[in-house]
């Protein structure tokens, strides 16, 4: 979680950086982006303050509190190894003894009579040996199965129970400062979506075009050029000067030519009239289709239909300054 906040503040660092570079400092968008930053940034210092509290208020007191328990458990089931080892040599010590008897049994029903008073004492002390280990055997099984082994799953239960009851008041805890968080982001990021609703394009292009007229020069109309008649050459006479007629900016008549010559241009302005319409419906219908296409979400249609409209826009705007200069 505290990574999680040193990364979340480096981003907002970051691009806050970016947005600082530009020239603008007014404007809805800007404002808004700028809100949008501070709460990221908020974030990033509440999941800190939250880490900071779990560590010292939940985490640190749960694990100093359960230490004992889990020094516990592990001393439950390592009694448990030794309480079995000793059911298991209780059970090997009766095997043993069983097998005594049994040899010394099988010694006195085969000897010939010269040794039968020390086979029968034998036979007696196997006898006793194996009844004496026998109620051992199931002295040790039985206080095991009734009193060790539920002993031992009480202490089980009961660190259970404890460790049951630190487990749920560390999530509690922890859920609860969570939610006390969230309530406030909540708050703070709903603020900030009105702030978004409410913000104008316009407005925002008004702000811009008033700054960069603020520090620009006049603006001028575009300079036009200027009807400039040819100079004679030099040596020429002036009584050859004078015979030829001077010209302004105005079309001559020249007789049969100049009639085909504003014909061609009649023709040519109807031409480009008839394609500015054409481009001008297959716009619109490529604006449509991107239209619908982003209603649907095809974010690829809708980029390939974008190539297609920049390049109908570019060519409308060509025919139209075509346009303007055969009305010209």
């Amino acid at each position: 979680m505290e990574n999680h906040s040193v990364n979340v503040r480096r981003l907002v660092d970051e691009f806050r950086s970016r947005s600082g570079d530009t020239r603008v400092d007014s404007g809805g968008m800007r404002r808004v982006w700028e809100s949008l930053l501070r709460q990221v940034q908020s974030d990033a210092e509440a999941h800190l303050d939250l880490a900071a509290v779990l560590q010292q208020q939940l985490s640190r007191p749960t694990l100093e509190a359960s230490f004992h328990r889990k020094l516990q458990s592990r001393k439950v089931f390592t009694h448990r190894e030794a309480y079995e080892q000793v059911v298991t040599k209780t059970e090997e010590k009766l095997q043993r003894a069983r097998v005594d008897y049994k040899r010394a049994y099988a010694a006195l029903l085969t000897t010939d009579g010269g040794s039968e008073q020390e086979l029968k004492r034998a036979y007696f002390e196997a006898h006793n040996a194996y009844v004496l280990q026998l109620r051992a055997t199931n002295a040790i099984t039985e206080r095991y199965q009734s009193r060790c082994l539920p002993g031992l799953l009480g202490e089980i239960a009961e660190v259970y129970e404890e460790l049951c009851g630190l487990a749920c008041k560390c999530v509690a805890g922890i859920s609860k400062a969570a939610a006390e968080r969230a309530g406030e982001q909540t708050k703070r990021y709903q603020a900030v979506a009105k702030e978004a609703q409410v913000i104008a394009p316009l407005n925002d292009l008004q702000i811009l075009a008033r700054s960069l007229l603020a520090t620009a020069t006049p603006s001028k109309k575009p300079s036009r050029r200027l009807f400039v008649a040819p100079g004679p050459p030099e040596q020429v006479p002036m009584e050859r000067i004078s015979q030829i007629p001077s010209l302004r900016d105005e079309i001559v008549p020249t007789g049969t030519s100049t009639l085909p010559l504003m014909e061609d241009l009649r023709r040519e302005q109807d031409s480009l009239a008839q394609e500015i319409t054409r481009l001008q419906d297959a716009l619109d219908t490529l604006i449509r289709m991107q239209r619908k296409s982003a209603e649907s979400n095809l974010y690829t249609k809708v980029a390939e239909l974008q190539e297609d409209i920049s390049m109908k826009r570019f060519e409308l705007g060509e025919a139209q300054l075509y346009l303007a200069a055969v009305q010209a």
